[in-house]
């Protein structure tokens, strides 16, 4: 398929690819190649958060994920600015 006929697609609205799982149409076919991999059973290659049931194929979105999520801060104590007519000891 060419490019150009690709990129007509975003302005016809043509959607030809249409998964079989969920009924979502596509007018690109890896987009829908990629998003029918959502639908794989417990036995497919996921990388799961440990702290709820976020999944991805790719480590690093789970990475991301639990430190956006899951990630406490952890509250720091700031000193105390000196005082600039206060002596400093030395």
């Amino acid at each position: 398929m060419s490019q150009v006929r690709i990129h007509e697609r975003s302005h016809t609205g043509e959607k030809p690819f249409w998964c079989r799982t969920c009924g979502l149409k596509m007018s690109i076919k890896g987009n829908l190649d990629k998003h029918e991999r959502t639908h794989l059973n417990d036995s497919g290659s996921f990388f799961r958060c440990s702290k709820c049931d976020y999944r991805s194929y790719q480590a690093h979105n789970v990475l991301r994920h639990e430190r956006l999520v899951h990630h406490k801060k952890k509250t720091r104590r700031r000193k105390k600015a000196r005082n600039a007519s206060t002596p400093s000891l030395q």
